[in-house]
């Protein structure tokens, strides 16, 4: 095993994803009730683009694992290697190509799609909350650890 925690997800019916789908019915019953018992007052909620993007998040995470586990070459999933950072960079690169526009048509992200891939150009975007390493995100992967911080010592 590969996997630096001590329990990787190696089963569709693990606890762990049991409580993520619980969790997002918790989240859809709450959004429910305060719809309900409690109109116009939407304070009573996290805002309308977070819990979108939450129970978003987490469905597609569970769907991911179950694909991921239904393969014969993956015997485990660990959870904290998941990263979006470079997808994130990518459509970064893509809003600097289209000077940032927020409604591009189709031949402006194509135009930006075909750009980044064909010239495997991604670099780091100004503004942006992602953070690369001195190697180009697209060219090269590591297989090496990352170094173990050290903990502070208050004495």
């Amino acid at each position: 095993m590969n996997c630096t925690i001590k329990c990787p997800i190696q089963s569709v019916d693990d606890p762990r994803l049991v409580f993520l789908q619980t969790f997002v019915k918790k989240l859809m019953t709450w959004k429910n009730r305060v719809e309900q018992n409690h109109k116009g007052e939407d304070k009573r909620l996290l805002a309308a683009p977070t819990l979108v993007g939450l129970v978003f998040t987490t469905n597609n995470f569970i769907e991911l694992c179950r694909q991921l586990l239904h393969r014969h070459d993956i015997s485990y999933v660990c959870l904290h290697t998941f990263t979006q950072d470079n997808l994130e960079a990518f459509f970064g690169n893509l809003r600097q190509l289209g000077r940032r526009s927020q409604n591009p048509d189709i031949f402006q992200a194509s135009f930006g799609i075909q750009h980044i891939t064909q010239r495997k150009i991604i670099k780091h975007v100004k503004g942006g909350n992602t953070t690369f390493g001195k190697k180009n995100a697209w060219t090269t992967v590591s297989e090496e650890p990352i170094e173990k911080k050290k903990r502070a010592s208050f004495l």
